[in-house]
């Protein structure tokens, strides 16, 4: 089976300091990557963790550019995920998952990096979804008729706690102890910026944040892996599809 990841986020925006860097890297490599974004654009008035409003046109530009295989939405309004019943959903990411079947699903970590209600409402449906997406009599009880599909690892984007104190960003960082996996992005910067600059009209939040990348560089990023759990992990791993 060909190799293939799955990286689920909450908005176009999570892409600005999401795990862009390991997207390009994997589809360079030939990986087929999939990207779902759960609603199309982020409202320019609530900057609570966004980088800005992004277009529909400006993520399928950032997407080309990361050289997403192919790049899907949720039929959900923006800044409401929070309100929408949590079953629906999970089961619209289940569906997603088996039709996609990836065996690497990557998503934001539980506190959503900014507490943002949107990436907490995707982070439970992604954990929740990869569980029933595997499950005969979860998938019966969501009503839907597709055969199971385990997929391998479910690993959560993270950020330590070293890295958040340098660009000085107001979102939520993990210990170090929580890292699980290190992805060298740093050959793959320049196209990560590149992505970025697919905002046509960059918020003064995502220019202060390109200004950081550029003076600082961006050379790994970071993954916990929720699924399989592991109580203790000696050595991290350096590609997400290790021992798959």
């Amino acid at each position: 089976m060909k190799k293939r990841i799955l990286t689920i986020l909450a908005h176009g925006d999570d892409l600005a300091f999401g795990p862009t860097g390991t997207l390009v890297k994997y589809a360079r490599q030939k990986v087929d990557v999939h990207l779902l974004i759960a609603v199309e654009k982020v409202d320019n008035t609530q900057t609570d963790g966004h980088f800005g409003f992004w277009e529909k046109e400006e993520i399928e530009k950032a997407a080309s550019i990361i050289g997403i295989s192919k790049l899907h939405f949720l039929d959900f309004q923006t800044n409401a995920l929070s309100q929408v019943m949590l079953a629906k959903l999970t089961r619209e990411i289940v569906l997603k998952i088996l039709k996609i079947k990836p065996q690497i699903i990557v998503t934001l970590d539980p506190a959503g990096l900014s507490k943002n209600l949107d990436h907490l409402a995707v982070a439970v449906a992604v954990s929740q979804a990869f569980q029933k997406s595997a499950d005969q009599n979860e998938l019966n009880s969501l009503e839907i008729s597709l055969k199971p599909y385990p997929a391998s690892k479910l690993y959560h984007f993270i950020v330590p706690e070293p890295i958040q104190k340098r660009f000085e960003l107001e979102i939520e960082s993990m210990p170090d102890e929580k890292i699980t996996a290190v992805i060298d992005v740093k050959p793959y910067f320049q196209t990560h910026l590149k992505a970025m600059h697919s905002q046509k009209n960059p918020n003064s939040e995502m220019k202060r944040l390109i200004a950081k990348l550029k003076c600082t560089q961006h050379h790994f990023e970071f993954f916990h892996l929720a699924e399989p759990a592991v109580s203790r992990r000696a050595l991290k791993e350096i590609d997400l599809f290790e021992n798959i």
